[in-house]
């Protein structure tokens, strides 16, 4: 089908609904089948997506071929998370240099610290310096709550949502939504919601 004749229809029978009401878009199923996928499908879906949706998350492959690209140059956020560990300290600088070249703005790029060891080998102050970005987000090494996560296939915030990593990924989250978004209360505020907003503990809140 020719990406210039997609639709909101079409989109919409690709989607596959999740029971916290997010739609996941899938990638093939054969690996043979990804290279029939062009950048031009890929800004099809996009932008009939971005009409219909709030947030769109995109967890991208690791390089930077053209479908990879054509999801950010669209991106008004672009997350990079990272272990602290040198081969993925250049990993990060080496990308840092093509967002550079393509002239994303420094602000748009968010770095997360993967924090995999108990204790950090390299500090944070030092990444920081090697890379000349700050890190905004430094996730908990947690390995209990991240199996429990990945053997039931859930999320953190679903499967361990009390824990100390699950709000924490739900406070960033909440950081990183439109102001429309954490200001304005949903029709009904899950207990999260209310603690991320400040909600929880405050007479005559929601």
């Amino acid at each position: 089908m020719n990406p210039d004749e997609y639709d909101a229809a079409f989109v919409e029978q690709l989607l596959v609904p999740h029971s916290s009401g997010v739609r996941l878009l899938s990638s093939p199923i054969r690996v043979q089948d990804a290279d029939l996928v062009t950048p031009q499908h890929v800004a099809g879906v996009l932008a009939i997506a971005q009409t219909h949706y709030d947030t769109i998350v995109a967890d991208l492959a690791h390089d930077f071929r053209d479908t990879t690209l054509a999801v950010l140059d669209r991106a008004s956020m672009i997350l990079m998370p990272f272990a602290p560990e040198l081969a993925s300290i250049r990993s990060v600088a080496a990308a840092l240099e093509v967002f550079r070249a393509l002239e994303y703005p420094p602000e748009q790029i968010r770095l997360i610290l993967n924090s995999i060891f108990p204790k950090s080998p390299l500090p944070q102050g030092e990444i920081e310096k090697a890379l000349k970005h700050k890190i905004d987000l430094v996730i908990l090494c947690d390995r209990d709550d991240r199996l429990r996560s990945v053997n039931r296939g859930e999320s953190v915030t679903a499967s361990a949502a009390s824990s100390a990593l699950g709000v924490l990924l739900e406070d960033h989250a909440f950081n990183l939504s439109r102001p429309s978004e954490s200001i304005a209360a949903p029709d009904e505020p899950s207990e999260a919601w209310r603690r991320a907003a400040g909600w929880v503990g405050k007479s005559g809140g929601i």
